[in-house]
């Protein structure tokens, strides 16, 4: 009997942690998805089962200090300080710190801005640091080590996170050259590599994203407009590849307001966009707004 109980207990115990699990899974599509009343929701329940979990409690914390960063809630920030410190030696939260901090400069003063700037840097970095080996966090990390030296950034450490991501000549290493070819205003070979990616990541949200933005710093609007729409045509991705999908077909109907793009082409755009959008946010409303001018 005993030995029935301990394996009883045993189970129970693993499938509570697959629920918990599935359950921060749930939470963390909600928040790429601008969802944070689902998130909240997720996160009052976790808070009430009181865990003994630290690593679940750790993360739940984290996505309270999410929501609080992205209402503005006073003293998100320095909660968001706390949590970190406590969990130094854990890269993804040092790479959502980095997301965070970033949304928090957007939304701070000029006067903040610049040292907030900074800490979403140095949150990227010491992600990469402490997980060498992914390569989404040394994507940011180039990405980061690409700021002005003021902010922390380093031209020649950015390269060397390049060329050491371009040896498996993955997606991220794609958008890690592209940063760089952004950075170092090198439009010749740009062209070229944008057309190459477009086709050999022809379903890939984020990369051809980041592509489209590449043709629009080089002025070239109407191509830059084209490729987003193309991102836009695509499945709804989950988590960043959501984000990004959702700023492609938003960039998509914006160019067709501009008349860089034909009206049904941004219609198409915003309609799919609408349609996949499960918030009444700001973001929302806007939309609409597009739509309704689009078509007028």
């Amino acid at each position: 009997m005993k030995l029935i109980s301990l394996i009883t207990l045993i189970l129970l115990s693993m499938n509570a942690i697959a629920t918990n699990d599935k359950t921060l899974l749930d939470a963390k599509k909600a928040y790429f998805h601008r969802d944070y009343q689902q998130v909240m929701s997720i996160v009052k329940a976790l808070q009430v089962t009181k865990t003994e979990n630290k690593s679940l409690m750790a993360e739940v914390a984290l996505l309270q200090a999410a929501i609080d960063i992205q209402k503005g809630v006073k003293g998100a920030d320095e909660h968001l300080e706390q949590i970190i410190a406590k969990n130094d030696e854990k890269a993804n939260f040092h790479y959502m710190a980095s997301r965070l901090w970033y949304r928090h400069a957007k939304n701070s003063s000029i006067f903040s801005k610049m040292s907030i700037y900074k800490k979403h840097v140095k949150a990227s970095i010491r992600a990469a640091t402490l997980a060498p080996e992914n390569e989404r966090y040394q994507y940011i990390a180039a990405r980061a080590y690409g700021q002005p030296s003021m902010m922390g950034g380093d031209n020649d450490k950015q390269k060397l996170i390049v060329d050491k991501l371009m040896i498996n000549n993955s997606a991220f290493a794609q958008m890690a050259m592209m940063d760089y070819l952004q950075n170092t205003q090198d439009k010749v070979n740009a062209l070229p590599f944008i057309k190459q990616v477009s086709v050999t990541y022809k379903d890939n949200i984020e990369v051809l994203e980041r592509a489209a933005q590449l043709l629009w710093t080089f002025d070239e609007k109407e191509q830059a407009g084209k490729l987003f729409s193309t991102v836009c045509s695509l499945p709804p991705g989950e988590f960043e590849a959501y984000v990004k999908w959702n700023d492609a077909c938003f960039l998509s109907a914006s160019f067709a307001v501009e008349g860089i793009l034909t009206k049904e082409i941004g219609l198409t755009s915003i309609n799919r966009l609408i349609e996949f959008t499960f918030v009444d946010d700001d973001e929302f409303q806007q939309a609409q707004s597009i739509k309704k001018k689009l078509s007028s």
